[in-house]
């Protein structure tokens, strides 16, 4: 019988993705991998690229979900009594370990992969299932801090003595208390929960809890990055329980919800890309923030307006835009003539960066890792400056394979110069096309076969 693995992502669509290369490897190495996912959406995804996968509650330990489970398990009203009940009898633990022992049972697997946001699933399994091999896998890179380097949120470099983050998060304040009594309890319960869990779980020493992490991990369980160790600031912040996978890149994945407009309208642009006649060739430009922004937000309509301006102010270039209806009925109703630009909710993205000249993109990890993959230099305006987003753009900036600029303050002329720079100086494509031989040759199949057998895979 195979090997099994049980692959468990977060619930956003930017995790399960680059989690695809994962389990391709695992399959290349004897295993037969299932997911467990948290929505419709996410099964669909992972299902049409070749794996099975079972839906769980996205109910964790120690990420407030007390709530959650008091309304939509219990069927309780939630009150600050109620919580603490909640708190003191672990009950987002005992439903997490309840879901995880009918997996286990059901699939049998030898490996769990957690996703880092889902690291505090290991406290659920540990007890029950020493016979299990626990790994992480992380889609952006590090979230520890490691001396004075940024951590993965951070979009600057300083030196300076920094005190640990978790001890002062974790300090319990009487100031705090006598101010906001009940947060301020419910807030000690909570970390007091995970400490005790740990104990009652008997978790031993060496898994202790990371200090100066982006997210709650712990110490010595291996970690797959998806990621090229080349992309962090120096080999230095690599901790010796952490694993390097390169640029994770799948040429054969397949994409959902795609826009069923985009067939037609990719036999547009490739005529522009291509030119005819005295009609010169287009250099083609995307444009994609991803999914951060649902509806027809004022700063996104203002940003993409001055980016159209921009792009259509540039000789024999063209625009493609992906983002949500809302926003593109919006633009379309208000601008009548914008022959340059082409709209569409979701392209299939691997496949459009194989012709773009230039990404204009959010920071997300997997979108740059596709950048590179692709030699498309990027220019990055993060949107969300809670998650790795800034870090990503600080870093293409530092290495010289594009620029960043400050989503919603880039003033046009700004942003045309910047535009201008990407797509007339070759020293962005040359660096970026070196950075991709690089991780080519430092994470072949034969080198990350070994870095499995290493970690007992």
């Amino acid at each position: 019988m195979n090997k099994r693995a049980l692959i468990v992502p977060a619930s956003i669509r930017s995790h399960v993705l680059p989690s695809l290369f994962l389990a391709d490897l695992l399959s290349e190495n004897g295993y037969e991998v299932h997911y467990a996912v948290t929505t419709e959406i996410l099964k669909e995804i992972v299902e049409k690229n070749g794996y099975k996968a079972y839906i769980i509650s996205s109910f964790k330990v120690a990420i407030g979900a007390e709530g959650r489970v008091i309304t939509e398990i219990k069927k309780d009203k939630v009150s600050f009594l109620r919580l603490v009940k909640a708190y003191r009898t672990n009950e987002v633990y005992e439903y997490r370990k309840g879901e995880y022992n009918k997996l286990i049972e059901l699939i049998k697997p030898s490996v769990i992969i957690l996703d880092i946001f889902n690291s505090t699933d290991f406290i659920s399994l540990y007890h029950k299932h020493h016979e299990i091999k626990i790994c992480l896998f992380n889609p952006m890179p590090s979230t520890y801090r490691v001396g004075d380097y940024p951590i993965v949120s951070e979009g600057f470099l300083i030196k300076s003595n920094r005190k640990n983050e978790n001890q002062e998060r974790n300090k319990f304040s009487i100031k705090g208390f006598l101010k906001y009594p009940k947060p301020t309890i419910l807030a000690y319960l909570a970390q007091n929960q995970v400490k005790k869990l740990i104990k009652n779980n008997e978790i031993p020493e060496k898994y202790k809890i990371v200090p100066n992490s982006f997210t709650m991990s712990f110490d010595n369980i291996p970690e797959l990055l998806l990621a090229p160790l080349e992309f962090e600031f120096a080999p230095e912040v690599r901790k010796n329980y952490q694993y390097y996978l390169g640029l994770c890149h799948r040429e054969k994945r397949k994409d959902t919800e795609l826009d069923e407009k985009f067939e037609k309208g990719w036999q547009k642009i490739i005529k522009e890309k291509q030119g005819s006649g005295e009609i010169p060739p287009k250099k083609i430009i995307y444009c994609s923030f991803g999914t951060y922004y649902e509806g027809p937000d004022r700063k996104l309509l203002d940003f993409l307006n001055t980016i159209i301006d921009a792009v259509s102010s540039i000789p024999n270039s063209f625009l493609i835009i992906s983002v949500n209806r809302f926003v593109i009925e919006f633009i379309e109703s208000n601008r009548k003539d914008i022959p340059n630009v082409i709209f569409f909710s979701r392209v299939p993205q691997l496949q459009v960066l194989q012709i773009c000249d230039l990404f204009i993109t959010h920071g997300g990890f997997g979108s740059i890792k596709e950048s590179i993959q692709y030699e498309v230099p990027m220019l990055v305006y993060p949107l969300d400056i809670h998650y790795d987003q800034s870090g990503n753009a600080f870093k293409v900036e530092h290495f010289g394979i594009g620029l960043r600029g400050v989503f919603g303050f880039e003033r046009l002329n700004e942003l045309k110069i910047k535009i201008n720079q990407l797509l007339d100086d070759k020293a962005f494509k040359n660096r970026i096309k070196a950075f991709k031989e690089t991780t080519i040759r430092n994470y072949s199949p034969e080198i990350l076969k070994q870095t499995l057998n290493e970690i007992g895979l």
